[in-house]
């Protein structure tokens, strides 16, 4: 129904675009929040959360993920107020998925990239161990259940989802292929890639990407601290 699509889909998209605009503002100037909101507002890889209805919490853990790191920058101004509500709104974002548990690394890496860990420390690690300690306790049984769920949908062993040597690379390659280059997306991005196989060509090419990736974040993050 074109109402429940409107209300799971296209305006929490909206309104997480604005959310990410205000947010990238707060550490670049407008023209990069604005360019940086309209490719997540407008890029194919993202559509399954606009267009698919099941996708919608997708777009719902981005807006809440987006909120608590605002939240967290504007408490700066001694704003307990704010400082308490996002981590409230932090709780919530783990009731969705395991994967909430890259948002304390979030937060971390914003204060080293952008913030003051020297003066923001001490709140940064209060916030922080709140988080881990009771999103552990929120997502663990989730969790559980999350590898053989993957293992039904995607035909992906646990051995190889349980394998970051193996995970992590292609789903780097793949990733930064398709927003490049959006013409083999599927709902499974990476997933098909690890299923279908890859030799030690495409082995050795998935690590290099990756690397060189990696390399270039710690060129731009030691260019611009």
């Amino acid at each position: 129904p074109f109402v429940f699509r409107l209300l799971n889909n296209l305006i929490p998209h909206i309104l997480t675009v604005l959310v990410l605009f205000m947010l990238v503002k707060e550490f670049c100037n407008e023209r990069v929040a604005f360019i940086t909101a309209l490719l997540f507002s407008l890029h194919p890889l993202l559509s399954e959360s606009v267009f698919w209805i099941s996708g919608g919490i997708y777009v719902h853990r981005a807006l809440l993920t987006f909120l608590v790191l605002l939240f967290y920058i504007r408490s700066k101004e001694d704003s307990k107020y704010l400082y308490f509500t996002g981590f409230l709104v932090g709780l919530s974002v783990f009731f969705m998925r395991d994967r909430a548990v890259l948002l304390p690394l979030m937060l971390i890496f914003y204060e080293i990239a952008f913030g003051n860990v020297k003066k923001d420390y001490k709140r940064m690690l209060i916030l922080v161990g709140l988080l881990v300690s009771f999103g552990v306790l929120i997502s663990l049984p989730s969790s559980k259940t999350r590898a053989t769920s993957l293992e039904l949908d995607t035909f992906v062993s646990k051995d190889v989802y349980r394998n970051p040597f193996v995970h992590v690379p292609v789903a780097v390659r793949t990733y930064l292929q398709n927003i490049a280059w959006p013409t083999k997306i599927s709902f499974f991005h990476h997933w098909e890639n690890i299923r279908g196989g890859f030799n030690v060509k495409e082995y050795v090419i998935n690590y290099l990407v990756s690397l060189g990736y990696l390399a270039g974040l710690i060129w731009v993050f030691l260019k611009n601290k």
